[in-house]
């Protein structure tokens, strides 16, 4: 889901970042910029992702105490850690390459004079 976002957020905007070209930023400095916007997404998705896990946290605790007396979870967090440093490179790679093709044509072209 973080992924399509970041394709639709990125794709459609051309004009947009020609206009930033054309103001001064260089296509480095749009490309980063789109880089950040991505991470911050990847970063209200992995929040997200958390708070819903949570409550299956909760739920796990609460029925393992139950069961067996005390309340038992176990996560992998080397596992979890590795899910969300994936998830960043996975999105930034996208959005890297999703800005590329949006800055391909000179920024001129795309603000020109229109009927």
């Amino acid at each position: 889901g973080v992924i399509n976002a970041v394709v639709v957020g990125t794709a459609p905007r051309p004009a947009e970042f020609a206009t930033a070209r054309l103001s001064g930023l260089t296509r480095a400095q749009v490309l980063g910029g789109a880089l950040l916007e991505s991470a911050a997404c990847t970063t209200v998705g992995l929040l997200l992702g958390l708070a819903a896990a949570g409550g299956t946290f909760i739920a796990v605790l609460a029925s393992t105490a139950v069961v067996t007396g005390v309340p038992t979870l176990v996560v992998p967090w080397d596992l979890a850690a590795a899910l969300a440093v994936g998830l960043y490179v996975v999105t930034g790679v996208t959005s890297l390459l999703t800005g590329w093709a949006a800055t391909r044509r000179p920024p001129v072209a795309l603000l020109g004079a229109r009927d």
